[in-house]
């Protein structure tokens, strides 16, 4: 069951942590292309593994998560220019 205590997600009267998968620093970056998701809403990952690919104009990264969990919304579509620190994604925990 799913219920909000002060605007906050809670189930099974447990409150919901929220991750956000975010573009790792990469030094001096003028632009960063999202090229592919490795998972979709409602996906489990586990921390650290890889739930996208991004390219700079020097190379190819993957996007890690920073927790174990379930993708609960994505923010950008692949062939999306991103910024570092931007959100990509959510992770329900």
């Amino acid at each position: 069951m799913t219920l909000y205590r002060n605007g906050l997600r809670t189930i099974g009267g447990k409150l919901a942590d929220m991750k956000t998968i975010k573009i790792p620093e990469m030094g001096k970056v003028d632009e960063i292309n999202l090229i592919d998701w490795k998972v979709e809403v409602g996906d489990e990952v586990a921390e650290g593994a890889e739930v996208a690919e991004v390219e700079t104009m020097k190379s190819t990264f993957a996007v890690e998560s920073p927790a174990t969990g379930k993708i609960k919304e994505i923010f950008a579509e692949p062939g999306d220019v991103v910024e570092v620190d931007q959100p990509l994604a959510s992770v329900e925990t």
